[in-house]
């Protein structure tokens, strides 16, 4: 009895322990994102975790170790909502495999850009993007590489006659639409007067992006007037 009570008390410190360290990395995102690494210091995440400045010394040893572990983070929580939707693979059977595994994937990435709660994560992400360091490497390695190598690969069995210039130009691309609801969101919801991303809108540019998927993955031959 004794030992199953011990047991059931350090299973408990270490969900605690996994809820504070998931806290303190919700908040480190939302305040790197904001004012950037050498903008906010770990006194003022630890105090808005509610925690004390050890606690992050314990689970991230360095306000350097928190801030990659940030990047894992969003990398990993959107990697693992696009895998949710579209399967993951190393290669495609056919063509028409190739095109759905495009079509759910950016169809899910709309999907992620237009909710709020990405909003934290594209800051951050924004911030890597103008001045790179080790963190972006991390997000680049774990969600856009792969991503972009699935595309890459599902195009040029649907444009076999693309140079591989354009292929990961069109990957790129494609992939850039529905990143871009979130980094011109005010100017996006702006021209259709509203201050939020609705189904309604969801779904308007949802359809447009499977439009222009399918329009730039159709075969060469096809694309030939009669």
């Amino acid at each position: 009895m004794a030992n199953r009570q011990v047991k059931i008390q350090q299973e408990g410190n270490r969900t605690r322990s996994g809820n504070l360290r998931q806290r303190l990395i919700e908040v480190a995102i939302s305040e790197f994102g904001q004012h950037g690494f050498d903008g906010v210091g770990t006194r003022t995440i630890a105090a808005k975790a509610k925690t004390t400045m050890s606690a992050i010394t314990y689970h991230f040893g360095s306000k350097q170790g928190l801030y990659l572990s940030c990047a894992e983070s969003i990398a990993d929580r959107i990697g693992s909502g696009l895998e949710e939707s579209a399967e993951v693979t190393e290669g495609f059977s056919s063509p028409s495999e190739a095109l759905e595994h495009c079509r759910q994937t950016l169809l899910a990435f709309v999907q992620i850009m237009a909710s709020e709660q990405s909003a934290p994560w594209s800051s951050f992400i924004l911030r890597e993007q103008q001045t790179p360091t080790e963190a972006f490497s991390i997000i680049s390695e774990r969600m856009f590489d792969p991503m972009i190598k699935r595309f890459k690969a599902a195009l040029r069995l649907r444009r076999p006659e693309l140079s591989d210039v354009d292929i990961e130009a069109l990957s790129v691309l494609l992939i850039g639409m529905p990143i871009s609801l979130r980094t011109a969101r005010s100017g996006v919801l702006r021209q259709f007067g509203k201050t939020e991303f609705d189904n309604d809108l969801i779904d308007l540019f949802s359809a447009h992006i499977e439009e222009v998927l399918n329009c730039v993955t159709r075969p060469l031959l096809d694309q030939k007037p009669g």
